[in-house]
């Protein structure tokens, strides 16, 4: 089983870089979940190997950050944010040069307007097809 052996947030208050060490390159699908202020980072089922405080401390726009197994084949890290902010960038880089794998998630200040059409365009991208069948429900 992959897994994370870091997880760190730097920046200032123009932008943050959140980046999280591991021991394979991994995919992750990152997206902005509102009130409060959240960015997300769904993994494949990973083994955490943190610190117990990781996650407790945030910098600049970020306030915090929480992880876990959140079901069978899917892990989650979810940082808390101080307001909206946009991403900017996100990347993986592979291991190299004695260095692990890196997810990296570069983000920025925003508006709230924009940070709600965030959260509203992926929803729509990821919405569950229209099959026409009627809910018994």
């Amino acid at each position: 089983m992959p897994y994370v052996l870091d997880a760190r947030v730097v920046g200032d208050q123009s932008r943050v870089r959140f980046v999280v060490d591991t021991s394979v390159p991994l995919d992750a699908a990152v997206f902005a979940l509102a009130d409060p202020y959240r960015i997300v980072i769904d993994l494949p089922e990973v083994r955490f190997v943190l610190p117990d405080n990781a996650g407790s401390e945030g910098r600049a726009l970020v306030s915090a950050f929480r992880y876990g197994v959140i079901s069978a084949g899917k892990s989650r890290i979810v940082i808390d944010l101080t307001g909206p902010v946009a991403i900017d960038k996100q990347f993986v880089v592979p291991a190299a040069d004695g260095q692990p794998a890196r997810l990296v998630v570069d983000l920025v200040p925003t508006t709230r307007d924009k940070f709600l059409a965030a959260v509203q365009s992926y929803r729509d991208s990821h919405a569950a097809p229209d099959t026409g069948a009627a809910s018994s429900a």
